[in-house]
C-alpha cells in the first residue's frame, strides 16, 4: 500500500474512492480537507499533500494518512480508528535529523479530530523551526 498522488492533489472523497456503500466512518471522510487545513503552512511552503487510503474503510483498525513531502522533511499526520475504540491522531515528521513523533490526541469525535489536528500542525511548524 503506497501513498495516493491523484491529479489536481488530494482525493477529495474517499467514499467515492473506496467505492464501498457500507457505512464509513465520518472522520475518515473529513479528515483529509481537516489536515490540509490544519496544516496548509506546509502547501504554502512548497509541501506537496498527498494521502494514503487503506484498502477498507469499513473494518477497524483503520489507518488514513496525509502526507506533506518538502524538500528536507516529509510530515505525516493520521488518523487510527481502533478496535476498542481508542481513537487518535498523531503526526510523524521525518526529515534529515531524524524521525520525530509528536504525541498521540484523541479524536473520538469531528471536533476533536479538528483540535488535535490544529495542536499537532502548531507543534510541527515548531519542530520545523517555522513557529
Amino acid at each position: 500500500m503506497g501513498g495516493l498522488r491523484p491529479q489536481g492533489g488530494m482525493v477529495g472523497s474517499i467514499r467515492a474512492y473506496a467505492g464501498q456503500t457500507a457505512f464509513v466512518d465520518h472522520r475518515l471522510e473529513t479528515f483529509e480537507a481537516e489536515a490540509r487545513h490544519a496544516f496548509g503552512f506546509l502547501a504554502e511552503r512548497g509541501f506537496i499533500p498527498t494521502v494514503e487510503l487503506p484498502e477498507d474503510m469499513t473494518r477497524r483498525p483503520i489507518v488514513l494518512t496525509a502526507r506533506f513531502i518538502g524538500a528536507m522533511a516529509a510530515v505525516e499526520p493520521s488518523l487510527s480508528l481502533a478496535i476498542d475504540g481508542e481513537d487518535y491522531v498523531k503526526t510523524t515528521i521525518n526529515s534529515v535529523d531524524g524521525t520525530r513523533e509528536l504525541a498521540p490526541l484523541v479524536a473520538r469525535k469531528g471536533h476533536e479530530l479538528r483540535k488535535a489536528l490544529g495542536v499537532l500542525a502548531e507543534q510541527a511548524r515548531i519542530e520545523l523551526g517555522e513557529g
